[in-house]
């Protein structure tokens, strides 16, 4: 089971998080946040202070990683593509989550081609950015392609423990195109395809990915409202009902954590968070620490406002782990709506009357074994 955070901050997280105007920031003030579970981090990683978030923001976006994107009024949408046959109530509960997990952006499913479809056999070559006109002459390849609109993607096909996988890299010639042609923020691709990618030479499976030019996919296979048989590229798989939760609730962490790679947040180290390296099977934890929390709702909200108008600020908290609450429970994880509701109760008792609530710790583990996965983020 994690820890509780003991006593006084250390002057490493206090530096991290930087100046606190309100106890809404203040582990302190939030009684249920834990350490970070050791198999969830990864020795690499390094705590990604608030200042260091916010001076990404003042330099341009870049393939180094250095520079983020900003949220406009022009640009605040979120949007979904589908690759393959994800089942609706997978979609819906996406959308649903990522909703109120992103208060205040707008999340839906691509108006122009909420079709995209994978294409066997021949498939045609495509430039870096725009792929190939489907009417100009193909060239055979092994490797499947995508269909967008009027554009053909060539994609990699690779083999990892027997099953064919999607490289991800591939992918996101087709999702940065769809970016740099519309006014979203970024682009989250549900892949109904194994996916992987290279390292040291070696292929190796991936939950989920992203990049710097706001797009990001994510496996969605076996994650369904419902129980029932699942198919893959080595035949059926029976889904129980269980399984179908927890690989549920797999997906939504791993899809809001690639989104929140797209706005610029690193790896935390020092919390149980959602930005932590590596999922663990029934310990996904499904919200943020104080400090990505604070970097969150300073990408989203005007500077200005996040500056000066501290009641706005709390408010906005408020309202969203009340939404996330909402959004749980209807999705059946009633544990998570109940930390999700009671944290509002906290952060409101702090803003009220400026006192500290009692220190209290809730976990949001279902139980079982703990398995390492690699959810592999730059």
């Amino acid at each position: 089971m994690a820890t509780k955070t003991q006593g006084k901050l250390s002057k490493d997280v206090a530096k991290a998080i930087g100046a606190m105007p309100s106890g809404v920031w203040d582990p302190s003030y939030a009684p249920m946040h834990n350490k970070a579970l050791p198999d969830a981090i990864d020795e690499c990683d390094e705590e990604q202070t608030f200042r260091q978030f916010v001076d990404m923001g003042k330099r341009e976006p870049n393939a180094r990683g250095t520079g983020r994107w900003l949220v406009t009024e022009e640009r605040k949408t979120i949007t979904i593509v589908c690759i393959g046959d994800v089942e609706d109530e997978t979609v819906h509960a996406v959308k649903s989550y990522l909703t109120a997990f992103f208060h205040g952006m707008k999340v839906e499913l691509h108006p122009s081609f909420p079709n995209v479809h994978v294409q066997d056999g021949d498939a045609v070559s495509s430039s870096k950015k725009k792929g190939t006109k489907k009417g100009k002459k193909a060239q055979p390849k092994d490797d499947p392609s995508l269909i967008m609109g009027s554009y053909a993607y060539a994609i990699q096909n690779e083999q990892v423990d027997g099953e064919q996988c999607f490289e991800v890299f591939s992918l996101f010639d087709m999702l940065v195109h769809a970016v740099d042609e519309s006014n979203h923020y970024c682009v989250i691709a549900l892949v109904n395809n194994g996916l992987c990618e290279e390292v040291d030479g070696e292929h190796l499976p991936v939950l989920g990915r992203a990049c710097g030019d706001r797009v990001c996919v994510v496996d969605a296979r076996f994650a369904s409202a419902n129980a029932k048989n699942k198919t893959c590229k080595n035949g059926p798989i029976a889904v129980s009902q269980k399984d179908a939760k927890t690989n549920l609730r797999t997906l939504l962490a791993t899809t809001a954590h690639e989104a929140l790679h797209c706005f610029g947040l690193d790896h935390c180290i020092t919390w149980q968070c959602l930005m932590n390296s590596h999922q663990v099977d029934e310990h996904e934890f499904l919200f943020l620490s104080p400090l990505n929390l604070k970097k969150l709702v300073y990408a989203i909200l005007p500077s200005d406002q996040t500056k000066g108008n501290m009641v706005l600020v709390n408010r906005y908290v408020m309202d969203r782990y009340r939404a996330l609450g909402g959004s749980l429970r209807s999705l059946g994880f009633s544990k998570d709506a109940t930390w999700a509701y009671r944290k509002a109760s906290f952060v409101e008792q702090a803003t009220k009357n400026g006192e500290r609530p009692k220190k209290v710790a809730v976990s949001t583990g279902e139980g079982g074994p703990r398995k390492k996965q690699r959810r592999m983020m730059n």
